[in-house]
């Protein structure tokens, strides 16, 4: 597992700025794999915009590498697999890369 502060926040602005290759997809829940090992507490309030927007299919996409690893989106992940089984397939952003190149690519930026 690896610290939440050792994995970069992503974007897609910030993946074509970088030229990271991505595809969005649906992948299942269960093909999802967490890779960080701690998360930010929130609270009730922050809970409930997630999931709300995790309803509206509003949410931003989960960021995976080409291993099906999570890399961004881990509180989205969690409250989503607290649905299941009624959710079974999630919106991703897919990279072409390993999660360890994305964790080496952006390791000196501050």
């Amino acid at each position: 597992m690896i610290s939440r502060s050792d994995l970069p926040q992503l974007s897609e602005d910030l993946l074509k700025e970088r030229g990271i290759p991505y595809e969005y997809l649906r992948a299942t829940v269960s093909s999802i794999k967490p890779i960080q090992s701690d998360r930010l507490p929130f609270d009730d309030n922050h809970y409930l915009r997630r999931y709300t927007k995790i309803i509206n299919d509003t949410y931003n996409p989960l960021i995976i590498d080409k291993d099906f690893n999570l890399i961004d989106g881990h509180h989205r992940y969690d409250i989503i697999r607290r649905m299941e089984p009624e959710m079974t397939s999630v919106r991703v952003l897919q990279l072409g890369i390993s999660y360890q190149t994305v964790i080496d690519l952006f390791k000196n930026i501050s």
